[in-house]
Formats: structure tokens, C-alpha cells, sequence
């Protein structure tokens, strides 16, 4: 994650999470890490 955070910024491209095994209302919901990921970013 680290590594596709720091290409999207010298690179400046977008960049598409792909969540696989993940139930769909967490992410939508933004729960726990996942937000502080997404947030950070």
C-alpha cells in the first residue's frame, strides 16, 4: 500500500482500491483501519 501511495504521488495517477474478501458495508462505512487508511491518502 505504502509503495502504490507513493507512485500515485510522483506519479500523479489515480489509483482504484480492488477489496477482495471484504464485505461490502464495511468499506462503505469506512470501519477501523480501513478509514484511517483511506484518509490518509
Amino acid at each position: 500500500m505504502a509503495a502504490i501511495a507513493e507512485c500515485r504521488k510522483q506519479l500523479n495517477r489515480t489509483v482504484i482500491p480492488v477489496f477482495y474478501d471484504v464485505n461490502p458495508s464495511y468499506v462503505r462505512h469506512h470501519d477501523g483501519i480501513l478509514s484511517r487508511i483511506l484518509n490518509s491518502n
